[in-house]
């Protein structure tokens, strides 16, 4: 399914925020920080860690080559 415009504008970002993580490793915690801060409103009922499984699962051409550190209440396990 095609994206809007303001949605492609919102991915634009946290694909601009990732580049420095290729082929590193990124935590979940962090991830639904920036994702908070981009989507600023814009979320609805989902929380920003909700939205970030969403765009795993749906987009995951955004998360290509960066690791990432699932951290949930305290422990971290490798996604």
């Amino acid at each position: 399914m095609p994206r809007s415009a303001e949605q492609q504008a919102l991915i634009d970002k946290l694909i601009e925020f990732l580049k420095p993580y290729k082929g590193k490793t990124i935590g979940t915690d962090v991830l639904a920080a920036k994702i908070a801060e981009i989507y600023k409103g814009k979320l609805g009922k989902n929380s920003p860690a909700k939205q970030l499984a969403n765009l795993r699962k749906s987009s995951p051409e955004i998360f290509k080559d960066v690791k990432i550190d699932c951290i949930n209440r305290g422990s971290i396990r490798k996604a």
